[in-house]
């Protein structure tokens, strides 16, 4: 069982960790990087935004205030990260339990943990984005962001990030549950559609 495989079959690779057995260190692993990768760009975008807002304090209060508050994006997403895996897997594990009570939650949230995957291969382009709305952050302010280009490239990423996410929980369930394509897919739509509202929502802040 090949983890590359993940990328480009899903299905085929469920099918043999169901079949062969699978342990929870790498997808932790995944969601883990994925958490500090999503830490990061967020950071970037909090620190710039605390700079702006509180430019007012005198200076080293200022810097201090800056650090202070900055200092916890990074483990707060990490520790979001790991909180939604577990929430968006037992959301579809029980969702899909009207298809077919097969299989079990240990099984599902090892699954769901490979989905973390595109995030983490978007990282250089997201990091990108992130240092280039830092600066536009500071140049034109936080309230017009939403009116440039960069800030919908960054919307466009997200739904992209999550359509291939979608496809991994599609697969995921349908093994996880055995039962058909249609199935798995109505099994993963609800959270999909509801992130997917919550991404457009987001883009008009």
């Amino acid at each position: 069982m090949r983890l590359t495989e993940v990328l480009y079959n899903p299905d085929g690779f469920f099918e043999e960790a169901k079949e062969k057995g699978i342990g929870f260190a790498i997808p932790f692993l995944i969601v883990l990087i994925s958490g500090i990768l999503g830490g990061i760009t967020t950071y970037i975008i909090v620190k710039s935004i605390l700079t702006v807002g509180i430019e007012k304090i005198p200076g080293e209060q200022n810097k201090a205030l800056i650090q202070f508050l900055s200092a916890g994006t990074i483990p707060a997403v990490i520790i979001m990260n790991l909180i939604g895996w577990i929430l968006l897997s037992a959301v579809i594990y029980l969702i899909s339990r009207f298809f077919s009570k097969e299989g079990n939650f240990s099984l599902m949230l090892k699954f769901m943990g490979f989905s973390y995957i595109p995030s983490i291969i978007f990282f250089p382009f997201n990091l990108y984005v992130s240092l280039s709305l830092s600066d536009l952050i500071k140049s034109i302010g936080f309230e017009e962001l939403a009116k440039t280009e960069l800030w919908a490239a960054s919307k466009i990423t997200s739904l992209a990030v999550l359509a291939w996410q979608f496809t991994f929980w599609v697969f995921a369930v349908k093994n996880v549950r055995n039962i058909t394509l249609g199935k798995a897919v109505i099994s993963a739509s609800v959270p999909a559609l509801a992130l997917l509202i919550f991404t457009l929502i987001s883009y008009r802040f």
